[in-house]
């Protein structure tokens, strides 16, 4: 019993905690984005 226990608390916060991880990725893609596109642009090819 406890053990069965212990796998749905551990499915339950995987579940809570995937879609906190896949925010935080795009967040971290949009960030790179918006800072190495003006970059680019700024030092880019005159």
């Amino acid at each position: 019993m406890k053990e069965t226990l212990r796998i749905i608390l551990t499915f339950f916060v995987t579940i809570i905690w995937i879609p906190f991880i896949i925010l935080g990725l795009v967040g971290l893609a949009l960030f790179v984005v918006f800072i190495i596109v003006p970059l680019e642009a700024l030092f880019g090819p005159e």
